[in-house]
């Protein structure tokens, strides 16, 4: 039962549009223009790299939050379950349709709170595969194929995790959840448009 409180609790916190918000108070229109995605990178294309870098900095503060409040507060199991909610909120965002955005920025947040250690590697791993691939999508399946590879490798040997969780708490389901809650909507960008 408290699991699901927590579940339920974090999905609703992660899906505040809190990146339409901040473009909003800017004056942009996130949802009208650009890709239409609440996140990020179109919020670069619409509003240029300072509005993109508080769309950010908002996503990961709030992924970071929701996990370390309930880490604190429940523990490291619930953690994790409210890291995975958190992504799902933004993902199929409730105050929004149930249209969301990627969980990029959100997710970055949650990985922040979860497994510290493995925010640094996975954001040059992106980087470098957006160079590579020279679009997004691809870049970020690469990116949480091995995200989760890490986490079960990590849960298998036991760490090191930073600050975030204990290993045995479940990082290799967690990385492997949270790599299919982000990858259906990457694989619908690998399709072309027609």
């Amino acid at each position: 039962m408290k699991f699901l409180a927590v579940a339920a609790l974090a999905y609703v916190a992660g899906g505040l549009p809190t990146a339409d918000w901040i473009a909003a108070a800017a004056g942009v229109d996130l949802r009208a223009g650009g890709s239409g995605n609440p996140g990020a990178n179109n919020a670069r294309r619409l509003g240029g790299w300072a509005l993109a870098a508080r769309v950010l900095a908002v996503e990961i503060t709030k992924g970071a939050a929701i996990v370390v409040a309930v880490d604190t507060g429940v523990g490291d199991r619930a953690a994790l379950v409210a890291g995975l909610a958190a992504v799902a909120g933004n993902l199929l965002n409730p105050w929004r349709r149930f249209r969301g955005g990627q969980g990029l920025g959100i997710s970055a947040g949650v990985t922040l709170g979860v497994w510290p250690v493995a925010l640094i590697p996975a954001s040059i791993l992106i980087l470098v595969a957006v160079r590579f691939f020279g679009r997004s999508a691809p870049a970020t399946l690469v990116t949480v194929v091995a995200y989760a590879a890490g986490a079960v490798a990590t849960q298998i040997s036991g760490g090191p995790v930073g600050w975030g969780v204990d290993p045995s708490a479940g990082l290799g389901w967690f990385g492997l959840a949270l790599a299919l809650l982000l990858a259906p909507k990457q694989v619908r960008r690998l399709r072309p448009s027609t």
